[in-house]
């Protein structure tokens, strides 16, 4: 699936844009976020379904994937405050 896009992926479950949403700094680390998704199969009632959930892939400058406690406050600025603005305008 994910040459078939042309995205990279990690090889288990997530895919991710090649273009940085955002680019920062966490404490001393420089980072790049990535809107990515994860694929999860699941069987409900018999059917098998597939399961889309959007995330953020976060890497430092050299393309390495970020440490969970550099990731996690970046994923959740920027995932909370989509979130957050969607809930505002209803």
């Amino acid at each position: 699936m994910a040459e078939r896009a042309g995205l990279p992926t990690d090889g288990k479950r997530e895919l991710w844009k090649t273009s940085a949403k955002k680019k920062g700094q966490q404490g001393t680390f420089d980072y790049e976020a990535f809107e990515s998704v994860l694929l999860f199969l699941r069987r409900i009632g018999g059917a098998q379904y597939l399961v889309l959930k959007p995330s953020i892939r976060v890497h430092d400058n050299a393309g390495v994937q970020a440490p969970a406690e550099i990731a996690n406050p970046v994923k959740l600025a920027i995932l909370g405050y989509q979130h957050n603005r969607d809930s505002i305008r209803r």
